[in-house]
């Protein structure tokens, strides 16, 4: 758990490294959206936005994230190479920061993979929607770690 209980999140641009930009230019556009979204339907922030350059208030938590790993099996792999086109993966660095001082109050290493079995007998739909759900699985953290008082 954080050490205060944040009422704001502004996030900075995801990123992602050089190699995986190349390969998935919106990829990290894709994560950032899907976790903007699932953090605003939580209802568990006042105020779910992009950073805006200046200092911000006391209540503000800030996001910043690298997609450092990425792979996506794409539909024609799924469809010829089945379960044997191995499995889609994606991992980020993710760095929460406290608005007023500008220090990292955490860091973690996220990642999901799906399994390339379950990926092959429902035509690849896990490997399409895996940004999507990684944007997810980080709003889950992030409110995870915001204390409730």
């Amino acid at each position: 758990k954080l050490s205060k209980k944040y009422t704001k999140v502004m996030c900075y641009e995801f990123s992602s490294t050089p190699e995986v930009a190349k390969s998935y230019p919106k990829a990290a556009g894709e994560v950032q959206h899907s976790m903007m979204s699932a953090l605003g339907m939580k209802n568990a922030f006042q105020e779910v936005g992009m950073r805006k350059e200046g200092k911000a208030d006391v209540q503000t938590l800030q996001v910043k994230a690298t997609i450092t790993e990425l792979r996506l099996v794409s539909t024609g792999a799924r469809i010829w190479g089945g379960a044997f086109a191995g499995r889609s993966h994606v991992a980020l660095d993710v760095e929460l920061i406290d608005g007023a001082t500008q220090k990292t109050v955490h860091q973690e290493k996220i990642s999901s993979a799906n399994n390339a079995w379950g990926a092959s007998y429902t035509g690849g739909s896990s490997d399409k929607t895996l940004l999507s759900d990684t944007g997810k699985i980080i709003a889950d953290y992030i409110a995870g770690v915001n204390p409730s008082k």
